[in-house]
């Protein structure tokens, strides 16, 4: 068998390289975005090619660094420490919670805030970057005056200052999404009930906001 070529830091730097982007696509990339480059990489690319060609930017990206100099590299070895502890961070938050899928973001206080409902969830297969992304897409919202975001089986809560409450419900309310419409709205308290909706279902939609109180 052939020696290999890469030595130990470049072997390094590409396992860190890939790592990040795993990271990155799972926590804080847009899903939208990363489709529409996908779907121009697929076009311009030839299936046969296309982990020949993944694996080929990923290794200029790499050589690019090493160009760059010690300092480069010091500056690096920073972000995959920072990345490592957030990895954890993040890790450690979704075993804590159990029954909900958390994402730890701005802190909003509750006195200027409001709970906005999302009838989809991780049955969907949706996350708290995914409604990030729609709402910073769709509504045109900076991503930090997005707070606290829990999604459950068939739902979702998503924490917002309360002047945006108004326009994410009246832009997103009623939207395809994910092969389904949905319903936003605010979400309702403890004991509410909806003309026409029975006890039992109003019990249920309670008990899974307290859940994601929780």
């Amino acid at each position: 068998m052939a020696s290999s070529k890469i030595d130990s830091y470049q072997e390094e730097r590409f396992v860190n390289l890939l790592k990040e982007a795993v990271v990155q696509v799972k926590t804080e990339e847009d899903p939208i975005v990363l489709s529409d480059y996908k779907k121009l990489f697929n076009k311009n690319v030839p299936i046969t090619l296309r982990a020949w060609v993944s694996t080929y930017l990923a290794k200029s990206m790499v050589q690019g660094e090493n160009r760059g100099g010690r300092g480069r590299r010091n500056e690096r070895s920073k972000i995959d420490k920072k990345l490592d502890r957030n990895t954890k961070k993040t890790n450690n938050k979704s075993e804590a919670t159990g029954n909900a899928t958390s994402s730890p973001r701005v802190v909003i206080d509750p006195a200027v805030s409001e709970t906005v409902f999302f009838s989809v969830g991780r049955n969907r297969g949706v996350y708290p970057r995914d409604l990030v992304g729609l709402i910073a897409n769709t509504v045109h919202l900076d991503r930090d005056r997005i707070g606290d975001i829990r999604v459950l089986d068939n739902y979702s809560f998503v924490q917002v200052y309360s002047e945006d409450a108004a326009k994410i419900i009246e832009t997103i309310n009623e939207m395809d999404y994910r092969n389904r419409r949905l319903t936003v709205s605010y979400s309702r308290k403890k004991g509410d009930i909806v003309e026409g909706e029975s006890e039992n279902s109003t019990e249920t939609a309670d008990q899974s906001i307290e859940a994601a109180d929780l």
